[in-house]
């Protein structure tokens, strides 16, 4: 297993790794003349159109957010 997939297991990002190793390949791998807007503006589109190819992971993502606020407003 490779550093990045192995560190995506790690942190418990156990679904679409290939999502979560190219975002955080990228980031790791960026140079002083790359191009920081367009970069993240690929990896917000592609976990964009991750999210939006299943109705079910936006429901869910609602949910935990519900959670969260619930949680944070409550401490």
């Amino acid at each position: 297993m490779d550093p990045v997939t192995r560190y995506a297991y790690g942190c418990g990002i156990y679904w679409n790794v290939v999502l979560w190793k190219n975002l955080v390949t990228k980031l790791l791998d960026t140079s002083p003349g790359d191009n920081d807007t367009q970069l993240l503006r690929d990896l917000r589109e592609s976990f964009q159109d991750y999210m939006c190819s299943n109705p079910q992971l936006i429901k869910k993502l609602k949910e935990l957010l519900v959670k969260q606020r619930a949680s944070l407003c409550s401490a």
